[in-house]
């Protein structure tokens, strides 16, 4: 609303819960008014919730011949509404841990997303209903009193009415590689194939608002690694390196034509090929909608590469007193293209980069 200058609001939360034996549980409420905004002070992703949650947990700590300990329980299941009644979450959990005689152990996690409105998906236009939506994780660990230790983290998700689906793979590895020496390294890969994925809301000649969804594919890789050396009990020196490319293409681009269907395909309507044209030089797309007012769109294409390095000395040259001396470097660069490995490794490395040195001095004073 643009005569308003300022937003006012409410948000308030309770819970209720039992945190001791062998079963757990918790119920919570919680709402947030339209008009509450409190990012000045912190971090907030969003209003107009009314929610409720339930958790629970029984576990067993009691040693057998193969398991150490396990658990069996729900996180986070529950159901949202926005204040004005419409339901924008529901959410059924089951997450199991056991924890092996040998120290290994791992975490299976199983989600079902009900169909629910979303009233931000199509940004700021109107609550668009989805379908419903599976997800599982599961993380695998070795033991960790070794030296070495080793994680397997698996992730990924379903909808059927659209064909999204999604999967993730990160292995990882923490090892004393001596005594002084300690190095982790954790890779990922990712591909996401999105049904419905929101590209843009452009205007026709008739002033009429178009909200549209293309089919997204989208990989993801990334490197996370950290070493550390121990000159002494007093004199570290850390190296932390995170890269991180990705690029995403669209295709299958359909119109937003009734929100709240029954049916997820009455819910879209996709643009045939014969109404839709890429122009070469600018890559745009202009589609003809067979009636009054023809619109276009930019190539929603986008790749990113990043690279993050941190060099960072430690010394406590007195007790209790410490000096920091970092070293950062920063490279990004993004494009409207798809992924490619040798490419994009390419452009992250002659990307500019932006250097800077930091020093921190803490000074113990006492007596």
């Amino acid at each position: 609303d643009g005569p308003h200058t300022a937003l006012s609001g409410v948000a308030a939360q309770a819970r209720l819960a039992r945190l001791e034996g062998r079963l757990q549980w918790g119920v919570a409420a919680r709402m947030v008014s339209r008009g509450f905004e409190a990012n000045d002070a912190g971090f907030q992703r969003n209003a107009d919730w009314l929610l409720a949650t339930l958790d629970w947990k029984y576990q067993r700590f009691r040693p057998g011949r193969w398991l150490r300990r396990w658990s069996l329980g729900s996180t986070g299941s529950g159901i949202g509404w926005t204040t004005a009644g419409l339901r924008r979450a529901s959410l059924a959990n089951l997450t199991a841990t056991a924890d092996l005689a040998n120290f290994w152990g791992g975490t299976l996690s199983l989600d079902h997303e009900f169909p629910a409105w979303d009233p931000e998906v199509l940004r700021g236009g109107p609550a668009l209903r989805l379908p419903a939506r599976d997800r599982f994780a599961l993380s695998l660990y070795s033991d960790s009193r070794r030296a070495w230790q080793y994680t397997l983290d698996l992730d990924g998700a379903r909808e059927a009415a659209t064909g999204s689906r999604a999967f993730g793979i990160s292995p990882g590895l923490s090892a004393f590689v001596t005594d002084r020496f300690q190095l982790g390294i954790i890779p990922r890969l990712a591909w996401d194939r999105e049904g419905w994925q929101y590209v843009a809301q452009p205007g026709d000649s008739a002033g009429r608002t178009h909200y549209l969804l293309g089919r997204l594919r989208q990989t993801t890789v990334s490197l996370t690694a950290r070493g550390t050396y121990a000159f002494s009990s007093r004199l570290t020196l850390q190296l932390y390196a995170e890269a991180f490319l990705s690029g995403g293409r669209y295709g299958g681009f359909s119109e937003v034509v009734a929100p709240g269907a029954a049916a997820a395909g009455d819910r879209v309507a996709p643009i045939g090929p014969g109404r839709i044209t890429r122009e070469t030089g600018t890559g745009r797309y202009v589609v003809d909608p067979g009636t009054p007012g023809t619109f276009g769109f930019a190539d929603p294409a986008f790749s990113e590469r990043a690279l993050h390095l941190n060099l960072l000395l430690r010394w406590e040259f007195l007790p209790g007193s410490t000096m920091f001396l970092v070293w950062t470097e920063e490279r990004l660069d993004r494009g409207v293209s798809d992924f490619s490995w040798r490419r994009d490794l390419g452009r992250l490395f002659r990307a500019p980069a932006g250097n800077a040195v930091q020093l921190k001095l803490s000074y113990w004073v006492s007596r």
